[in-house]
């Protein structure tokens, strides 16, 4: 009978849709695989995310209220033992029924490594029985980076010139990931590992990333680009370290020593640690200049250092 019912709200769905109606979304709260964030924390990201897909007006938002009385009800049926647990097919699509949504949202946060977490949301269908939309970025594992990452997100399907987004189908799932554009060129995803400078390069060289092979390490002047709020250390900034001044002694100032700490605050990418660029110390090539977005100072390191890199094109 349970199934019966389900399937007669499955179909009415359908014409519902068919009709022009909105999408109805419930939205689930968030999974912490960190295991570091409070369940105040927890809730306030919740919140924020219902009210990131409210804004954009092109949906219909099931209150929480409603959301967790269909949850507990959702809960009692499948025999699971928490909420926390209501996150298979069997559960989720007996809360939708409840709810008379036609798809939930689904948040995970987790850990990749040291200063690094990812977050992925992503948008179950319940009559196509898959997800078929996800957003998904790495941040800086510190609260604010949350928010950041998930101000970064077009929940409304919108695109803008400042972040223009690909679209990408497999196995009924979108995915979306942005394209990394600045008037430096286009920028290849962060490589989330260290390495030395020698091996870095040849990431760069043989990189095959979003259809392209002609991928690059960048120079110190294109890194620059990456740099905000340091005005020191921005393009045009009082440090003298350029593409055409490489010298140690005559280039390097104290303007190169950046800013007050604040990870991830200096790059328009927020990215964290030192980066490599292709541009050799003049005096001594077994040195090359880097950025370290940590506080946005420009340094030269031995090429056998330890760091990340962003290829461009």
């Amino acid at each position: 009978m349970r199934k019966l019912i389900l399937f007669s709200w499955l179909c009415l769905s359908f014409f519902v849709l068919s009709a022009g109606e909105k999408d109805r979304l419930a939205v689930m709260d968030v999974t912490d695989e960190t295991g570091k964030l409070s369940e105040q924390t927890i809730i306030n990201i919740t919140d924020y995310i219902f009210t990131r897909f409210q804004s954009t007006g092109v949906f219909w938002m099931i209150p929480k209220t409603d959301r967790d009385t269909a949850l507990d009800q959702a809960i009692e049926e499948t025999k699971i033992g928490s909420r926390k647990e209501c996150v298979d097919e069997k559960c989720q699509l007996s809360l939708v029924a409840e709810l008379q949504a036609n798809f939930l949202i689904n948040t995970k946060i987790k850990k990749l490594y040291e200063g690094t977490c990812n977050i992925s949301i992503s948008k179950f269908d319940v009559e196509k029985r898959a997800g078929v939309d996800s957003w998904t970025t790495d941040f800086n594992c510190s609260e604010k980076g949350v928010f950041e990452a998930i101000n970064s997100f077009d929940f409304g399907g919108k695109k803008n010139d400042a972040d223009t987004k690909t679209y990408s189908q497999q196995k009924n799932t979108l995915t979306i990931k942005k394209v990394l554009k600045t008037s430096a060129g286009t920028w290849s995803k962060n490589l989330t590992h260290r390495m030395d400078w020698v091996d870095a390069k040849a990431y760069c060289d043989n990189l095959k990333e979003d259809g392209y092979s002609d991928w690059r390490m960048p120079t110190i002047s294109e890194l620059r680009t990456l740099v905000k709020e340091c005005s020191a250390t921005e393009t045009g900034g009082s440090c003298s370290v350029n593409d055409s001044c490489l010298s140690e002694s005559k280039c390097r100032n104290n303007n190169c020593n950046g800013c007050p700490s604040s990870d991830g605050k200096y790059s328009i990418f927020n990215d964290t640690g030192r980066f490599w660029s292709s541009s050799e110390r003049k005096e001594d090539k077994r040195f090359v200049w880097f950025v370290n977005f940590f506080n946005g100072s420009v340094y030269s390191d031995t090429k056998t250092g330890s760091g990340f890199v962003r290829c461009v094109r």
